[in-house]
């Protein structure tokens, strides 16, 4: 499924939402579309998240990101779902073609012409240079559409990603080799080039060679270049060879400094950082295993520090993702020193075949929680997981059966079949919840029903009463006859409510965020017995009490459960 239909698909459920007269905050649509996205997009979702205006997400934004990715992924070779059913029909011919759009420098906004370049695609599906789409190609084609017998006089210029406006750097002649590193960058991409023929030559722009007279030789004159890169170029004649200090730090002790290394940064004459053999990813991660006295490199894990929050980011580096040490340190421009390290029990290849689940779990008869960090192969079920849990808690009985709840803004949304496969279930947003299913609401009957119960209060927001939820969901099972009375006694059981507290409670029926207060004698599962075609969580019995438990912070990406209880936490 292409992107475009993907977000038709997304808006067709925003508006059969909207004519039911239940309207998402813009924000919250933002963080849904983001979390509709397959396995493979979570670094996309968390460059998003960085670059949000005010920390605050857009649909509109996300929906032109998201555009923008596929793109690039079509370009950069990232595989998609789509790119891996199209390598497979390029096994036999792997060249193919990329439509580029030239505009004119001065009329930045209107294509003039486009070109059909080769790109060639490798059997992983990877883009790389091909010697048909060199830089002289690409200008040589411009030319020949400008019917203009001198090439070097075209400069080309390449659209910056976020404005969607020419850069304010040209691209010098021959400073890039391929097609690619014209539309690429920092992995963000764009099939924009602009183009501006110039009065003279690129290379008169350049440092002035020995082929001018020998009068003129020692000017060797810098065009564009200020006088701090002048004096550092003259520094760095001899010796272009520096080292950065990198701070590595304990991933479980993210503030502490464990130790620093001094490692090879190549500096070019235009004072530019680029990769060195002597600091690929595999020299780094072998200097840091000769600190650690470790013998095998393949278990240290790498995870770079956000520029933004000064924190690790929330995914470490795959093994053998980058090629060099730049590649660790800078990010969208944006660059640090620090390193996060981890000591993995199993080597890295065979970890990336696994997939790690955050779950949490709650005894039936104890008032604890504890967050399991269950791994597992990623083709396992919801049932292998319940499998691991087994081993790691103690249950009420041997026998006793388990259920995953999905749950989000404090409601469930999902409760998961035994045969899901855990790489189609995302935690990054969603908290997983897991919890034995009591006896009475095993095998239920024609006359029973399990319904939600979320805790709300009322807010006034635009001269308006809105209802906000809190607190941990659970699900209920309730009767045909079952009063309101009954169902109380039941609630304030299951959550141990001090009576003088509960007494001060207010229940109601709450449909798309309208509710419907109830009295003791009133019949509960009327309400429930016609759905309308509603979603289970959109209908709930409500508890609306004040939220009394102190809230956790979040980081801004994570927006779970604000009120929680004390938790442990198992690996």
């Amino acid at each position: 499924m292409s992107m475009t239909e993907h977000l038709a698909n997304f808006q067709n459920i925003i508006n059969q939402l909207a004519t039911m007269s239940m309207v998402l905050e813009n924000e919250l649509q933002a963080l849904l579309l983001l979390s509709s996205l397959p396995d493979g997009w979570e670094t996309f979702v968390m460059t998003v998240s960085d670059f949000a205006a005010n920390g605050v997400l857009s649909v509109d934004f996300v929906k032109d990101s998201m555009q923008n990715e596929e793109t690039r992924k079509k370009i950069s070779g990232v595989c998609t779902e789509q790119m891996e059913s199209d390598n497979q029909k390029m096994e036999d011919d792997k060249n193919n073609t990329v439509i580029v759009h030239f505009r004119a420098l001065e009329r930045p906004k209107e294509d003039e012409f486009c070109l059909e370049l080769l790109i060639y695609l490798t059997n992983l599906g990877k883009i790389s240079g091909a010697e048909n789409h060199t830089y002289f190609d690409v200008v040589e084609r411009v030319a020949q559409h400008l019917e203009l017998d001198d090439i070097t006089k075209i400069q080309l210029t390449p659209q910056d990603y976020y404005s969607q406006k020419p850069k304010p750097n040209p691209i010098k002649y021959r400073s890039v080799d391929r097609l690619l590193d014209m539309l690429v960058n920092y992995n963000q991409s764009s099939n924009i080039l602009y183009y501006e023929v110039m009065d003279n030559p690129l290379p008169a722009f350049r440092v002035m060679s020995q082929s001018i007279k020998e009068g003129h030789i020692k000017i060797k004159c810098l065009i564009f270049l200020t006088e701090q890169m002048e004096s550092d170029n003259q520094k760095m004649e001899d010796d272009k060879n520096n080292t950065v200090i990198v701070h590595f730090r304990a991933l479980e002790r993210p503030k502490e400094d464990e130790f620093c290394l001094e490692l090879l940064i190549y500096l070019t004459n235009l004072g530019k950082i680029s990769g060195a053999e002597n600091h690929t990813y595999f020299d780094v991660v072998e200097r840091v295993a000769q600190h650690l006295e470790l013998d095998d490199i393949t278990k240290i894990q790498l995870t770079p520090q956000d520029y933004y929050s000064q924190k690790p980011k929330p995914n470490p580096i795959k093994y053998r993702s980058v090629d060099r040490l730049l590649d660790m340190l800078v990010n969208y421009n944006q660059s640090s020193n620090i390193l996060y390290y981890e000591v993995m029990d199993n080597p890295l290849p065979a970890l990336q075949c696994l997939k790690t689940q955050r779950v949490s779990f709650r005894h039936a008869t104890k008032d604890e929680a504890v967050v399991l960090n269950i791994r597992l192969p990623k083709q396992s079920t919801v049932g292998d997981i319940f499998n691991e849990i087994k081993t790691k808690v103690k249950l009420s009985q041997p026998n006793a059966e388990l259920r995953l709840l999905e749950i989000f803004y404090h409601k469930i949304y999902k409760i998961f079949p035994l045969n899901e496969k855990i790489e189609r279930i995302n935690d990054q947003y969603w908290t997983l919840k897991a919890e034995e299913i009591p006896e009475e609401e095993k095998n239920l009957g024609p006359n029973s029903r399990l319904i939600h119960v979320y805790h709300f209060m009322k807010q006034n927001a635009q001269n308006q009463a809105q209802v906000e939820n809190f607190g941990e969901p659970f699900v209920l099972v309730i009767r045909e006859g079952d009063t309101l009375a009954d169902v109380k006694m039941r609630i304030q059981k299951k959550l141990l409510v001090p009576n003088e507290e509960f007494s001060k409670w207010k229940f109601a029926f709450v449909s798309l965020g309208h509710p419907d207060y109830l009295k003791d004698s009133d019949i509960v599962y009327s309400h429930f017995r016609r759905r309308d075609g509603f979603c289970a969580w959109e209908q709930y019995l409500g508890l609306e009490h004040f939220n009394t438990t102190p809230k956790r912070a979040y980081a801004a990406n994570q927006k779970r459960c604000k009120f929680e209880k004390p938790v442990k936490i198992y690996n």
